[in-house]
């Protein structure tokens, strides 16, 4: 009987020793991943917050810098307009991945349902074939972030059409922050597949050609890690979501890219192998070039090619109000690629087609940027007379055109 009594009591001891154990470690486990969740949570407000210190639309500190690039607006319009640019934000299309969510509507920046940027006096949507139309294709800066509507480069190059060559010209923009040549040639195919046909495209490029050297559009990494757990059940998507899970497979993606040397960290690679990525990013840009003209001839548009200034490229620090961004770290490519462009295209034939603007700020001792990279009012339109003058110095106009240039 005691002997019965003490082995049930070892069973019962083991059984509540067994139940404190488990509920310890559940809880412990809890606590881990509670701990490692806010942690994180705190480092990434944390990141967020020293990114935005060097982001290319940090701009209160440099509010009395910033009046005079806007000589329209006091302070106030503009926080207002830099505040409009912030909340643009981008969703998903096909083919092209993402483009700026459309319709977008605040004061200053405007994006219809078509995903067109507005200019000033809009045209009509499908384009008039009773109007000069023109489809202009970029990245931000084409999009223009940090300018009203009526002060991006289509909008003033539209201007120009209108009232220098007496064109009844329509200039669409369909400029997206991050795009490159690919990304655009491939929103062509879009648009004439759609049925849309314009007489003269624009393609404004230049710093994305250098940013993603990769060929790799925007949100790719993102999609690459998504799509796998399409078909995970859930209860594995449950474990994986796990902020300790989540830690250990970080640090295992981590330790495996960083033995691939150089490949995400452009500048910490050697000097050959950045000559080499410069090379396939010209070339990529140059094949991009010679397949859209292929279409063009196809449906009868008139292709055009612009190289953009950046305030890497020969213009005085000095003036500019963002020079302490870390373009090293952030963009290491866009200043070399310059340089090699600009021996590129003097010694190879690039074509009439294509437009050198990247120059035009060389000797201007002014704040041309309202960030890293985007233009100021003036500099957009300094950018689109550039473009004007070429169109009409080189016969890319139509023949009824009044050629004149400022």
């Amino acid at each position: 009987m005691d002997q019965n009594t003490t082995e049930s009591e070892r069973r019962l001891n083991w059984a509540e020793w067994t139940g404190i154990i488990s509920f310890h470690v559940v809880v412990l486990f809890v606590i881990l991943n509670v701990g490692i969740w806010a942690v994180s949570h705190v480092r990434s407000l944390m990141q967020k917050d020293h990114a935005s210190e060097k982001a290319p639309y940090k701009h209160k500190e440099f509010a009395p810098a910033l009046i005079p690039v806007y000589p329209d607006l006091n302070a106030e319009e503009i926080d207002q307009l830099i505040s409009d640019s912030r909340r643009v934000t981008q969703e998903y299309e096909s083919f092209t991945q993402f483009r700026e969510i459309a319709p977008y509507r605040s004061k200053y920046v405007n994006v219809d349902e078509n995903g067109i940027r507005l200019s000033k006096d809009q045209g009509p949507w499908p384009p008039s074939p009773d109007n000069f139309n023109v489809f202009f294709f970029g990245g931000s800066t084409a999009f223009g972030y940090g300018l009203p509507d009526h002060q991006t480069v289509p909008s003033f190059l539209q201007d120009f059409l209108r009232q220098d060559a007496q064109l009844p010209a329509k200039v669409y923009n369909f400029g997206r922050a991050s795009y490159f040549s690919a990304q655009e040639r491939v929103l062509l195919e879009k648009l004439l597949l759609g049925g849309f046909l314009p007489d003269m495209v624009v393609f404004l490029d230049g710093c994305n050609e250098f940013v993603f050297w990769d060929h790799e559009p925007g949100y790719t990494g993102r999609l690459k890690t998504w799509l796998p757990e399409g078909d995970v059940p859930v209860t594995r998507q449950i474990v994986q979501e796990l902020p300790v899970v989540k830690l250990v497979r970080n640090w295992l993606g981590s330790t495996a890219k960083n033995e691939v040397a150089g490949k995400s960290k452009p500048h910490k690679a050697a000097s050959q192998e950045v000559q080499r990525w410069l090379e396939d990013t010209v070339e990529r840009f140059l094949r991009n070039k010679r397949m859209i003209e292929a279409i063009c001839r196809e449906f009868r548009v008139t292709p055009v090619f612009v190289w953009q200034p950046n305030p890497l490229h020969r213009y005085d620090q000095k003036y500019h109000i963002f020079a302490q961004f870390d373009y090293e770290g952030f963009t290491p490519l866009v200043k070399p690629g310059y340089d090699f462009v600009a021996q590129e295209w003097k010694s190879k034939p690039f074509g009439n087609n294509f437009i050198w603007c990247a120059d035009i700020g060389e000797n201007c001792r002014e704040p041309l940027y309202v960030s890293a990279f985007h233009y100021s009012p003036k500099m957009a339109r300094m950018v689109a007379g550039c473009i004007f003058r070429a169109l009409a110095e080189r016969g890319l106009l139509p023949n009824n055109a009044k050629r004149a240039a400022r």
